[in-house]
Order: structure tokens, then C-alpha cells, then sequence
């Protein structure tokens, strides 16, 4: 995974866009979407298995972190390509700030020992699964940038 200075550049047109309320029940929603727009670029299966996950897991971060459960409150996604870099977007409207920049590396042992807390997977998984994570803040949302490099036929 690499890690850039800033947000990726936005094209003039985009691949989708759309907002859901901040209720778990819609991550289910947000994965099927990602996975129809993205089925005529070429990606592979697994890797778009792995970017519909890390989508799913920052859109569920931005329900419970970022919007705190608040159902008034939306949580955006958008996709577009750039260059060679599909680049999904999901931001939330709310205060309580986007995922820690540096959280713990999750351990399964320390967790089963309650040694970490059981939760805390899901910037990890991002990080697994794509090719670059952004956390970055534009439009006055904070939000998580997920990247896949759509020349790159191995996977992250």
C-alpha cells in the first residue's frame, strides 16, 4: 500500500455518485453499487472483491465514527477513474472527525486476550485490500479516498 501527499485529482466526470443515510442496513447497499459500477473495468475478480470490502468497511467507519449512528446525517460515495487509478471516495457530514491516521496494527491473539479492543479492523483491512488509502477532506467532509490501480493485474 502506498500513501500519497494529498487527495487524488478528481476528473470532470465521474463513474457514480450517491448518499445514504447513516444506517448500517445501507453498507449492504453501498457494496452492491460499487460492485455494478466497477464491473466494466476490467478488474479482476479478487481485487474487486477486496475494493468492494474496503468500500463497505469505510462506509461503515463513516456511519458509526464519522456520523455517529445519526440517520439525518448522509454519508457520500463516489467513484471515478483517474489516469490509471480507480479512485472510490466515501465521506460523512459529521463533526466526529475521520479514522486515526496511525491506529494500533490489529492482533487477533491480543484482541482474543482483550488486550486490544475487539473492534478496529477496518482502516487495517482498507490498508490490505487497495493500493492506497487517503484520508483527506474535501467539499468540507472528511472522508477516506480508497485507490486501485486498474494497470496492476496482481493484488495489493
Amino acid at each position: 500500500m502506498r500513501t500519497g501527499p494529498g487527495p487524488t485529482p478528481e476528473p470532470a466526470s465521474e463513474l457514480m455518485r450517491f448518499r445514504i443515510t447513516s444506517e448500517l442496513g445501507n453498507v449492504r447497499l453501498v457494496r452492491e453499487r460499487v460492485r455494478v459500477v466497477c464491473a466494466d473495468l476490467g478488474i479482476p475478480p479478487v481485487r474487486l472483491d477486496g475494493m468492494e470490502t474496503a468500500v463497505a468497511e469505510a462506509a461503515m467507519n463513516a456511519i458509526e465514527h464519522g456520523n455517529g449512528h445519526d440517520a439525518s446525517l448522509l454519508v457520500e460515495v463516489r467513484a471515478w477513474v483517474a489516469g490509471h487509478d480507480l479512485v472510490v471516495r466515501v465521506a460523512h457530514e459529521g463533526t466526529a472527525g475521520g479514522p486515526p491516521s496511525a491506529p494500533a496494527v490489529p492482533e487477533l491473539e491480543a484482541k482474543l486476550r482483550s488486550e486490544q479492543p475487539a473492534r478496529g479492523w477496518g482502516l487495517f483491512l482498507m490498508r490490505e485490500l487497495v493500493d492506497r488509502v487517503q484520508v483527506s477532506r474535501r467539499d468540507g467532509r472528511d472522508g477516506v479516498e480508497l485507490v486501485l490501480r486498474l494497470d496492476d493485474r496482481g493484488s495489493p
